[in-house]
């Protein structure tokens, strides 16, 4: 089962080396892609180090948006297993996470199984994806979460945040599925909407959006173990994206889920 971590960052220049590391030290070996989403910072120079890209392999025009795209191997650091890498770069930012996740799942869409969302502030722990995987295999799953610990990087305050038990009921509720959880490949090519598989009209609440309708047509299983460290920071989008963007983004959410489902109870 190959699994490939799936990364959008845009001026993460400080954090985005703790991320792609935890992908490298995985016990179960993940190929990793990364977009980076017209950083000003040293974000791209990071990338390309990190993830052994000696020169681009394509360049390609996206409206007005010019993108580079690259690959290579390096090895994985725990089980020195060969891994495929990816770069794509884009000369400005596209405006969300929702397009340079879309352009990495269909960069990366015939050397995958599992897709493995990963932000750039966020890293994992080494077992993660290995208990990840092991779940699909004895599941029929489509999705797969975990819990996770948070840290505030102005207090140093470290805090376990536990999930539970997938209900599709209390989903419809509170998104109570973070936003790392792997999707199976089989789910993906059932949910893609109009070409994408995030919606990118949203900024925000893209993943929740994803999410629901991987559970409408898919098993989700959460495990109950925290496998992820995610910072609270002044730029995570509940801070710095305004209320009206997440308002009109809630609304095209539920729209689009009542376009699919009629009335939602």
């Amino acid at each position: 089962m190959n699994v490939t971590a799936i990364i959008a960052t845009h001026n993460y220049g400080h954090w985005i080396m703790d991320a792609i590391d935890s992908v490298l030290k995985q016990t179960y070996p993940t190929n990793i892609a990364i977009f980076d989403d017209g950083s000003s910072d040293n974000t791209y120079e990071i990338c390309k180090n990190a993830l052994n890209i000696n020169r681009i392999h394509k360049h390609i025009s996206d409206n007005d948006i010019k993108l580079d795209y690259a690959y290579s191997t390096t090895h994985n650091l725990t089980n020195k297993t060969k891994i495929n890498t990816y770069l794509i770069h884009s000369d400005k930012p596209t405006g969300g996470p929702s397009k340079p996740r879309n352009k990495l799942i269909n960069y990366t869409w015939n050397n995958t199984d599992v897709f493995a969302p990963l932000d750039a502030d966020d890293h994992w722990i080494n077992s993660r994806i290995e208990k990840i995987v092991e779940t699909f295999k004895k599941t029929d799953a489509g999705l797969v979460f975990t819990d996770y610990f948070t840290i505030d990087i102005k207090t140093g305050i470290k805090q376990t945040v536990l999930g539970e038990s997938y209900h599709f009921g209390r989903f419809l509720q509170q998104d109570t599925i973070h936003s790392g959880a792997c999707i199976s490949k089989k789910i993906l090519e059932l949910v893609k909407e109009k070409d994408e598989f995030y919606c990118e009209q949203m900024r925000c609440v893209e993943d929740y959006d994803l999410f629901m309708r991987c559970c409408e047509k898919s098993l989700c299983i959460h495990i109950p173990e925290p496998l992820l460290y995610a910072r609270v920071h002044q730029d995570n989008s509940t801070n710095s994206v305004k209320k009206e963007v997440w308002e009109n983004c809630w609304k095209l959410m539920r729209e689009r889920m009542a376009s699919r489902n009629g009335k939602v109870q």
